[in-house]
């Protein structure tokens, strides 16, 4: 049965149907909601609201497109809801990137730290959360979308109905107008973490 049929079926009133849509699709939305919350508790209960919500919006739901990309929005929206009800984007790394396209990236070393490295990385990660947090609605989503749930361009134009020429100026400046948020209220922080990384590259030592 195709799903266009499955859910006509389930608006027509055969509502047990929809068991079909969750256990189909609950391993991705489950995968999607633990990037975001990081956390097993907090990705099951957000995984709940996200099919809770599908359900309820089945009718809007149109047959010309594509099932799994409506529900992908869907669950996007809902995770993004939960970063900002709970404040709890975690990088791992951000990726920079210019306008010809090339890739840089940051990164934030995972192994086991001393407790000066530990304090270092969290003050780092509050700086970052913080700084994204201070963006404006579109960056902010856009960033996330990218940086911290690692979807392709395409991906992010399709989910926020954008052409991908879009997307890329549009992440483009977001990381823009992170650096400058970073740079004016923690600029000595990630001073102070580039400056460890050059002298870890020269082998511990100074010139």
């Amino acid at each position: 049965m195709s799903e266009h049929a499955l859910i006509q079926r389930i608006l027509q009133g055969e509502t047990a149907l929809f068991e079909d849509f969750v256990k189909q699709y609950e391993k991705k939305v489950y995968s999607l909601a633990l990037r975001y919350t990081r956390n097993s508790a907090d990705a099951m209960d957000l995984s709940q609201e996200i099919f809770i919500k599908v359900y309820t919006h089945l009718s809007d739901f149109r047959k010309e497109g594509k099932f799994s990309t409506w529900l992908h929005r869907i669950a996007v929206n809902a995770s993004l809801d939960f970063l900002r009800k709970e404040r709890k984007i975690t990088l791992v790394s951000l990726s920079d990137e210019d306008q010809s396209g090339n890739e840089i990236t940051l990164d934030i070393k995972d192994k086991a730290p001393t407790p000066e490295e530990s304090f270092l990385k969290k003050e780092q990660m509050d700086a970052l959360a913080a700084s994204i947090d201070g963006l404006q609605e579109d960056y902010k989503t856009i960033l996330i979308l990218r940086d911290v749930q690692g979807f392709s361009y395409d991906e992010i134009a399709e989910i926020l109905h954008l052409e991908g020429g879009t997307v890329k100026s549009r992440i483009f400046r977001a990381r823009e107008a992170l650096r400058k948020l970073i740079s004016k209220n923690y600029g000595n922080l990630f001073d102070k973490v580039s400056s460890e990384k050059a002298t870890a590259k020269k082998g511990g030592r100074t010139e």
